[in-house]
């Protein structure tokens, strides 16, 4: 039973780890997204 619990209890530990690092890895996604569209905005506002 002690084994059983012990190797579920880690199952769930690393699934919340992951859980953060798609989080954190979705987060700078769409910072270096924002920031390309805003710098392609500004490009477009000077040729205007």
């Amino acid at each position: 039973m002690a084994a059983s619990s012990n190797s579920s209890l880690s199952g769930s530990s690393v699934s919340s780890d992951y859980k953060l690092l798609e989080e954190t890895t979705a987060r700078s996604w769409l910072g270096i997204l924002s920031r390309k569209m805003s710098s392609l905005h500004r490009e477009s506002e000077r040729r205007c």
